[in-house]
């Protein structure tokens, strides 16, 4: 106590008091009450349309609450629908879709909105000097001048960081930061993220992946359908008990049955094939790609792993079609087939991608959703060249029903939740038909449900008689639904796994031994695995 009475606490650094957000026909948030200490690590999770975008909207001035809720930042009442006056409070976001200007430098990315002047000209001497302080301060080694458009998305994550601490935010909010990172930027991340925590600033974390969530959080909570479900400090929760949480105790105890592997996996035994459906030698594409062999049979699933840059992603469009100038060899049914040189040449020969980004690659966005499933093959939704609605949308509806699809069906595919999005692509390349299914990155940035509905598609594809050549940077959901795991670092196969040799640890081996084997430096072919029917 004080000579002037008892010292009153720090108010904390969030705080909401019955807190809700109507839309029509929706309520997307449900008198939520909240606090976050300062300097406390928060985690918020729950499934897409729980309300976690919807509470970010409300602190970062986008989104305003409905009227009667109480919002305060260090114990300033935070005024509603307003950007500018949510920075000039110490709030800052880092949105998944990165807001860098590639055309623009390192250090103008870093000082977007507020560039410091001299005599009413940009001062870009004392640009560069704040931005390498900044960047030792955060152990960053980016050349203040580099176009950013030209660094990786881990280096203009970091950007994005480095903007916030400039601009000396008190509270960093960051959703799904490490969703389009490999390890090693993860790590680098994490390291950054605990040395600003020693620095007292406040983290709201807005993550999918539930093994980052319990490394890093100090506390963590849940939401659901709009309501706020329970906070705990993080030994308070078990990844199981977060799953239960997010959706509930039966859809949780599937969502967790999901993830381990189906009994024709999890014993080893081999799965009954016939002749490669498909088989590619030589694959050349780019500098850096050279892959001997690779295969799949009609009902299996290949999956690839290997770290960011390994070349799966290269891979999967060249023989999709899909990269410019690759070469190779092309067997479909153990017949030799003319390599494809467009997209539409593999679709051709029964192969299609799902691509890794689905809002550019994958589907049109001011579409419903109803019309990107169908547009993939609108002849067979046409009646003598004139396209039947109708007859669309009932194909439509139970495709999108075959993969648990939860959304509107006549609304803009870029309304939909990213779960619902990666639904819809999937229903349109079932639509089209193809034989060989090439899906890059099907579970990125999607919620746990979404994931485990994804999953399901994928063994249902197989057991169709669909070859499934696909690939994921969550390691665990590749040894979890694959029948055989091929393994990828630097342009080239470095291993195969099949049966009870599936595990996470032996991935994981694979992976780093190579990364760590001067001869897999050597040129194209050396060092790579023929990969058998």
């Amino acid at each position: 106590m004080t000579a002037g009475g008892p010292t009153r606490p720090s108010p904390p650094a969030l705080l909401l008091e019955d807190v809700s957000k109507t839309y029509p026909g929706t309520r997307a948030l449900d008198g939520v009450s909240l606090s976050v200490g300062r300097g406390e690590f928060r985690a918020l999770v729950g499934e897409n349309g729980s309300g976690k975008s919807t509470l970010v909207g409300i602190l970062g001035g986008r989104v305003a609450a409905d009227p009667g809720g109480r919002v305060e930042v260090c114990g300033a009442a935070l005024p509603q629908h307003d950007p500018s006056a949510s920075r000039a409070l110490g709030v800052a976001i880092i949105h998944q879709e990165l807001l860098i200007v590639p055309q623009l430098s390192a250090v103008e990315n870093v000082f977007l909105g507020d560039l410091p002047r001299r005599g009413g000209l940009v001062d870009f001497d004392r640009m560069r000097g704040e931005f390498r302080v900044l960047a030792g301060r955060l152990g960053i080694t980016i050349d203040p001048g580099t176009p950013a458009g030209t660094l990786s998305i881990a280096q203009q994550t970091l950007l994005e960081i480095m903007r916030a601490m400039r601009r000396q935010a008190r509270v960093l909010i960051m959703d799904e930061p490490t969703v389009t990172l490999g390890v090693p930027e993860r790590e680098r991340l994490y390291a950054i993220i605990e040395s600003l925590k020693a620095d007292a600033v406040t983290f709201l974390l807005i993550s999918h992946d539930l093994d980052e969530v319990m490394r890093l959080a100090d506390s963590v909570t849940v939401f659901r359908d709009g309501h706020h479900v329970r906070t705990a400090p993080r030994p308070g929760w078990s990844k199981a008990g977060l799953v239960d949480a997010m959706l509930g105790d039966e859809r949780g105890a599937k969502a967790l049955a999901a993830g381990q592997r189906p009994d024709d996996l999890a014993t080893g035994a081999p799965r009954a094939q016939g002749p490669p459906l498909m088989r590619v030698r030589g694959v050349r594409a780019g500098a850096k790609l050279a892959v001997d062999e690779l295969s799949v049979a009609s009902g299996e699933i290949v999956g690839i792993a290997g770290l960011v840059g390994s070349g799966r992603t290269s891979l999967l469009r060249a023989i999709a079609g899909a990269f410019e100038g690759s070469a190779g060899e092309l067997q479909i049914d153990g017949k030799a087939v003319r390599w494809p040189r467009r997209v539409h040449e593999a679709l051709g020969r029964g192969i299609a991608l799902l691509p890794e980004d689905r809002k550019r690659h994958g589907l049109v966005l001011d579409l419903p959703a109803g019309d990107n499933v169908t547009l993939s093959d609108l002849g067979a939704v046409s009646s003598h060249g004139v396209l039947s609605r109708p007859r669309g949308l009932a194909r439509a509806r139970k495709l999108l029903a075959d993969v648990e699809f939860r959304g509107r069906i006549e609304g803009p595919a870029r309304t939909l939740s990213g779960g619902n999005q990666q639904k819809v692509m999937v229903a349109k390349w079932v639509h089209a038909g193809p034989r060989i299914l090439l899906i890059d990155e099907p579970t990125r940035g999607i919620d746990i449900g979404a994931k485990q509905d994804m999953m399901r598609a994928i063994q249902e594809l197989a057991a169709r008689g669909h070859g499934i050549v696909w690939v994921s940077s969550e390691l665990e959901e590749v040894v979890a639904v694959s029948h055989r795991v091929v393994v990828m670092s630097r342009g080239r196969t470095v291993g195969e796994l099949a049966g009870n040799d599936i595990t996470l640890g032996r991935v994981l081996d694979t992976i780093f031994d190579s990364a760590a084997d001067p001869r897999s430096e050597a040129g194209p072919g050396t060092g790579a695995v023929a990969v058998p029917a």
